[in-house]
């Protein structure tokens, strides 16, 4: 007897969410801390280098520069001095 599996993401909602506010407030070229392991230290400094997006369908994540995958947004800080993406 087999059993029917149905994949789905547990918070696609609160992650579209996330990313979309991040891309709001955030453009391309932002200054930020991330961590691309364990969120331990002080993180490294970088710069956006794409909005914001669900790898998968299912987490947000952003690339920076100087790496060559895509950071969760759970991983990344953006300093009280980056300038935010005004509104229209």
């Amino acid at each position: 007897m087999s059993e029917r599996f149905e994949v789905r993401p547990r918070r696609a909602g609160k992650n579209t969410q996330a990313v979309e506010q991040f891309n709001a407030h955030h453009r391309v070229g932002t200054p930020v801390l991330y961590w691309p392991g364990t969120r331990e230290g002080d993180g490294r400094e970088s710069v956006t280098r794409s909005p914001a997006w669900l790898m998968g369908g299912h987490s947000p994540v952003v690339t920076v520069d100087g790496y060559p995958g895509g950071i969760a947004l759970t991983h990344i800080v953006v300093p009280r001095r980056a300038p935010h993406v005004p509104q229209e």
